[in-house]
C-alpha cells in the first residue's frame, strides 16, 4: 500500500525529531505498516577532522557497516518488539580502533484487561566510547545493559498508580576504566491524576542504590594512594506533568528534589532540585519544532568527580521539503560542573560543550534512504588540555526489506 503524502510527511517529522534530537545524527527507521518482520543493512561514510577530540587535531576517515532485524507484532493487547542490530566500524589510519558493536532492545508492552498495563524491557549496547568521555588513547569498549519491569493500575476514570524496578549495568573492557564499571539498582512508584484531554499530573518516588565493583585509586600529597569507595545511595520525590495544550503543541516536565548519600567520605554527598522540561510543537503537518533544557546530578562514570551537574539546554526542527526530502537542524548547549571531587584531579572543573548538527535525508524509495548530516562540536574547559573543536561529515545509505 502506498503512503498517501500526509502520511508520508507526519513520519519523516517523527523521524528526525526523534533521531536528531540536538544531539546529532541518527539512522532513521521509517517503519512500513502492517510489516512485522522488517531485515535492514546500511553503511554509513565518516569524515571526522579531529577523531580524538584534543587541541591538536588529527583527522581521520571511517566506514560502518550495520545489519538488524526488526520485530513488531501486535497480539490482541499486547505489542512485542525487538530491534537486535551488529555493526562493523573500520578506519582509515587508526585501524587499532577498529571495532564491533551490539545493540539489542526486546520490549513486551503487556495489558489485562482496561486497568492494567505495563512493560517488560531488556536493552544492551556494546560500543566504543566516545573520545570527548575518554582521555586514553586506545580502543576502549563500554558494554551498558538495562533491564525494565513497570505496571501500571488504573483504579479509577481520573487516577493511575504505578510501580517500577531497574537494574543498570556499565562495564568497560579497558583496565584504565576498570574503577568506571558500576551497577544500579531503583525502584519508583507514583500516583497520576489523568485529565479528559489526555494531560496527566503526577508526583513519583525514586530509590536507587549504586554500586562499584572496583574502588578508585586516588592519590593524596602526604598520604599516597587510597582506594575510595564511590557506593551511593539516591532518593527524589519528582512532579511528573504532560500538558497537551493543543493538538500541536504539548509540554513535559519532571522534576523535584534529590538527595545522593556515598558510603564514605560525605563531603561528596548532594541534594538539591533537579529538573527536565520540553516542549513538542508540530507547527505543520511538515514542520516540528522541539526545544529542552534541564538541571541533573549524575553520576557519570569515567570521571574522578563522584556527582557531575550537568545543565543546559536544546533545540531542533525537522522540516519535508517533499514527500521525498527532510531537513533536519539542532543545537545543544551543556555545561558540566564536576563536583564531589576529593582528589584534585577534577575539582573546580566546569566544561562548556556546544553541538550544532544540520542534516538531509532523501527517501527515493518507501525502503530506502540516504541521509547526509554535518556535525560542528565544541569544549571549553576551565582544563585547557581538554578544549577542542571538531567537525564531521557523514553519509548513510539505508535499505529496509
Amino acid at each position: 500500500m502506498r503512503l498517501t503524502d500526509s502520511t508520508h510527511y507526519k513520519k519523516l517529522v517523527i523521524t528526525a525529531v526523534i533521531g536528531w534530537n540536538a544531539v546529532g545524527y541518527s539512522d532513521p527507521v521509517l517503519a512500513r505498516e502492517g510489516d512485522v518482520i522488517r531485515p535492514y543493512v546500511s553503511a554509513t561514510y565518516v569524515y571526522d577532522d579531529n577523531l580524538r577530540r584534543r587541541s591538536d587535531k588529527e583527522s581521520d576517515t571511517s566506514v560502518v557497516g550495520r545489519v538488524g532485524i526488526i520485530l513488531d507484532k501486535d497480539i490482541s493487547q499486547q505489542n512485542f518488539y525487538a530491534n537486535i542490530g551488529v555493526n562493523e566500524t573500520k578506519y582509515n589510519k587508526n585501524s587499532e580502533l577498529d571495532n564491533t558493536g551490539k545493540d539489542i532492545v526486546a520490549r513486551w508492552n503487556w495489558a489485562v484487561g482496561s486497568q492494567f498495563r505495563g512493560k517488560v524491557e531488556y536493552y544492551k549496547n556494546e560500543a566504543m566510547l566516545p573520545f570527548a568521555d575518554f582521555r586514553g588513547v586506545e580502543l576502549n569498549m563500554r558494554i551498558q545493559e538495562r533491564k525494565t519491569f513497570e505496571a501500571n493500575w488504573r483504579f479509577h476514570s481520573s487516577w493511575r498508580a504505578r510501580f517500577g524496578v531497574q537494574r543498570q549495568d556499565v562495564e568497560y573492557d579497558s583496565q584504565t576504566l576498570n574503577a568506571a564499571s558500576f551497577q544500579e539498582n531503583s525502584q519508583h512508584v507514583g500516583l497520576d491524576y489523568l485529565a479528559e484531554s489526555g494531560s496527566k499530573v503526577g508526583l513519583v518516588f525514586t530509590n536507587g542504590r549504586g554500586t562499584r565493583p572496583f574502588d578508585r585509586p586516588a592519590f593524596f600529597p602526604g598520604i599516597g594512594t587510597v582506594f575510595v569507595n564511590n557506593d551511593y545511595r539516591q532518593q527524589s520525590l519528582k512532579a511528573d506533568i504532560l500538558w497537551l495544550y493543543s493538538a500541536k503543541t504539548r509540554f513535559e516536565f519532571l522534576g523535584g528534589y534529590v538527595d545522593r548519600k556515598h558510603d564514605s567520605f560525605s563531603q561528596r554527598d548532594f541534594s538539591g532540585f533537579n529538573a527536565h522540561g520540553n516542549m513538542v510543537w508540530s507547527i505543520t503537518d511538515k514542520t516540528s519544532f522541539k526545544t529542552a533544557a534541564w538541571r541533573d546530578a549524575n553520576a557519570i562514570s569515567i570521571v574522578t568527580a563522584s556527582y557531575v551537574i550537568d545543565s543546559g539546554a536544546s533545540a531542533s526542527i525537522s522540516y519535508s521539503a517533499t514527500s521525498k526530502i527532510l531537513l533536519s537542524t539542532s543545537a545543544r548547549y551543556q555545561q558540566l560542573k564536576f563536583e564531589g571531587d576529593i582528589t584534585g584531579q577534577d575539582q573546580g572543573r566546569t566544561d562548556k560543550n556546544k553541538v550544532f548538527s544540520f542534516g538531509v535525508t532523501y527517501s527515493p524509495l518507501e525502503s530506502l534512504s540516504f541521509t547526509t548530516g554535518l556535525n560542528r562540536s565544541l569544549r571549553d574547559s576551565t582544563s585547557p588540555i581538554l578544549n577542542y573543536n571538531s567537525t564531521s561529515i557523514s553519509l548513510t545509505g539505508r535499505y529496509e526489506f
